[in-house]
């Protein structure tokens, strides 16, 4: 009888056990389910908002790079066409120099890092079709020193601080307008200094009409591409407007 007995209450107890055991398990199976799905839904969301963040990256980028190539590209061609107006011998010396700002424009743009002889190169094109627009009226110093041709930079980043100089530089009636451009490497850095001449009037409508758009967009792709890389100087200073920049160059894997 007795052992009838303790055979029952083992039974109770088991299916007491069983009853709680069971509900148990099942409701920690169910929250473990939803913790991943939860997580899951997390990691979905987050991947969206950076791939969305990256396309909006990308997007401004074109935008900016777009409103600075054709710009350029303008002045380019209405020098060449000034140049074969007065039948100048070096014109097809020049359509070769054109080709190659085609190309860089068309090409080169696109990527993300060019190295900076790439750059240097759309420079010196650049300054020698300015050299023939402006003439005898300007006056033009270019230092080249030290460049670690190698070093990788994003394209289109220096034009805008040079084709700022010329587009607003200024002087007094009968004096020669003055631009100065200076660029050179260290380690894995680039210094890029522009000053050019302007007349007491251009000074005093201040630093942001002398600018331009130009320099806006430029600022923008550097937020953009050299956050915490760059340092940008722009200020005005007895009779000049000067631009000082230093980048620390990138790598592909850092963008």
């Amino acid at each position: 009888m007795t052992g009838i007995f303790c055979w029952i209450s083992l039974s109770n107890y088991q299916s007491e056990t069983f009853f709680i055991t069971i509900p148990l398990f099942t409701v920690l199976f169910i929250l473990s389910g939803a913790g991943a799905t939860l997580t899951k839904t997390v990691i979905r969301q987050q991947l969206d908002e950076a791939r969305i963040l990256q396309n909006q990256k990308e997007s401004e980028l074109n935008l900016l790079i777009s409103q600075l190539s054709p710009h350029f590209l303008f002045n380019t061609l209405n020098n060449l066409y000034g140049m074969a107006i007065r039948g100048h011998e070096q014109v097809p010396e020049h359509i070769v120099k054109l080709s190659a700002l085609l190309r860089y424009s068309v090409y080169l743009a696109k990527q993300r890092l060019i190295p900076l002889k790439d750059e240097v190169a759309y420079l010196k094109n650049y300054t020698d079709f300015e050299k023939i627009r402006y003439g005898n009226r300007l006056q033009l110093t270019m230092s080249l020193e030290d460049i670690h041709a190698d070093l990788k930079v994003a394209p289109m980043l220096l034009i805008p601080f040079v084709e700022n100089a010329f587009k607003h530089t200024k002087n007094a009636k009968g004096n020669p307008e003055q631009i100065c451009i200076q660029l050179r490497t260290e380690a894995d850095a680039i210094f890029l200094s522009v000053r050019n001449s302007q007349n007491k009037s251009s000074e005093k409508r201040g630093l942001e009409n002398s600018g331009g758009m130009g320099l806006e967009n430029v600022k923008k792709r550097l937020e953009l591409l050299y956050p915490g890389n760059y340092d940008l100087v722009i200020e005005s200073n007895e009779g000049y407007f000067i631009v000082k920049l230093k980048i620390t160059a990138l790598t592909n894997e850092t963008i």
